[in-house]
């Protein structure tokens, strides 16, 4: 079997008295309460980014930034200033969607 983590077979000494082996245990133990931290963390964080009101605010984002992109690259300013606000506007109309609509969730 393969570890592919930091948790490589260097770590997996020896143990020759019972004082090691329960300092193994001890730091196993840790490692693991910070592994079940980080999937919990993960997790939050997975779920958070899966909320539909997330995944539109995400999308309409990635979507006028790229329009913006273009609109100042192609050299029309005021294209770019309404593009601008229009994306500075869904992104509020995206934090207040879910704000309200977030409770109900």
């Amino acid at each position: 079997m393969h570890l592919s983590n930091n948790y490589s077979a260097k770590q997996m000494k020896k143990i020759k008295s019972i004082k090691q082996l329960r300092a193994q245990k001890e730091h196993m133990k840790q490692r693991l309460e910070e592994l079940e931290y980080r999937m919990q963390q993960q997790w939050k964080e997975l779920k958070q980014d899966l909320k539909p009101s997330s995944i539109i605010r995400d999308t309409i984002g990635t979507i006028l930034k790229k329009k913006t992109e273009a609109g100042f690259l192609s050299g029309g300013l005021l294209k770019s200033a309404f593009t601008y606000g229009v994306s500075l506007l869904a992104g509020r109309l995206a934090d207040k969607a879910r704000t309200k609509y977030g409770k109900v969730l």
